[in-house]
């Protein structure tokens, strides 16, 4: 946001989220790095396939 030069509201609106979601990925990629950031959408997304998975079996 602060390189982008967006504020958290325009952020927020371009994401279509909460302030309190976006506030929270922010204080997560500062202290403990952008790689947390995609090792938990990986996560994320690998539990949703499965969820989805057995919800179709």
């Amino acid at each position: 946001m602060i390189l982008s030069g967006k504020s958290y509201h325009e952020v927020k609106e371009l994401l279509n989220v909460s302030h309190s979601f976006l506030r929270e990925w922010k204080n997560q990629a500062l202290f403990h790095g952008v790689e947390s950031l995609r090792l938990q959408l990986y996560w994320n997304t690998r539990l949703l396939k499965i969820r989805r998975k057995r919800a179709n079996n």
